[in-house]
Order: C-alpha cells, then sequence, then structure tokens
C-alpha cells in the first residue's frame, strides 16, 4: 500500500527481483555529521525531506516516518540477493541514525560477507540466505 494515500500498489515484486543493491540508504532517517558527532538530521524539521508520514523524518529519537516504518518492518523482501552499499563516513546520510545502522536490516538467517573497498567506500556487505 502507498504509505501517504494508502492505496494497494499491486503484490510483492520479490520473486522477479534476483539482485538488489541499496547504494547509500537512508533506511533509518539521515543523520548530519557534525565534528564527528551525529545529530538526527530531522531534528529540526527544516530540511524538506523531514516529512512525518512519507519522509526520511528521524527528528526525535527512535521516532522514525511512517513510510520509513513500513520500508523496515518486512525483511529480505527486496530481492533474492541482497548487497549495501555504503560509507562510515558519509556526511549527509551518516552511519547511524538513533544507534541504528542505516544500511539494510538483514535477517539473521542470513549469512553476511563483509568486503573493505576503499578508504571513501568502507565496506560492500553480500548478504545470502543462510
Amino acid at each position: 500500500r502507498c504509505v501517504d494515500s494508502g492505496e494497494y500498489l499491486g503484490g510483492p515484486l520479490t520473486k522477479y527481483i534476483d539482485t538488489f543493491v541499496g547504494v547509500a540508504g537512508p533506511n533509518h532517517g539521515i543523520s548530519l555529521q557534525v565534528g564527528g558527532i551525529a545529530i538526527p538530521g530531522c531534528v529540526f524539521s527544516v530540511i524538506p525531506v523531514c516529512n512525518q508520514v512519507t519522509g526520511l523524518y528521524s527528528g526525535v529519537c527512535p521516532n522514525e516516518s511512517e513510510f520509513l516504518q513500513d520500508i523496515n518492518k518486512q525483511v529480505g523482501y527486496e530481492g533474492t540477493h541482497i548487497f549495501t552499499i555504503y560509507s562510515k563516513k558519509d556526511q549527509i546520510v551518516g552511519y547511524t541514525v538513533c544507534s541504528k545502522v542505516r544500511a539494510l536490516k538483514i535477517a539473521s538467517s542470513w549469512a553476511c560477507i563483509t568486503l573493505l573497498l576503499t578508504d571513501k567506500m568502507d565496506f560492500l556487505t553480500r548478504c545470502t540466505p543462510a
């Protein structure tokens, strides 16, 4: 269902997606990095993407927008193979938001392999069903 209108969007596409790659996804909101300290990006709600329904709201921990709650309530629907690319040094999205790593939430029954890529893009994590 569409979070803001409640409209039915159709069945899951999972069976059609073999590999899903999430790149720098703000799966729990955004966290601005100020002097090495993470500040929830929507704490002041002045950024246009801070809508509490469909935005990247992470203003008062542990609150998340309805959209973020919706995409995070189910695990593994993205595809058969899930890759997440993110940086621990991302100054816009941040690495953690409200003590949650912003990368895709992976079910505990999945095996993950993490590879160091470069000093800028820290890790590539590949997770497959165990």
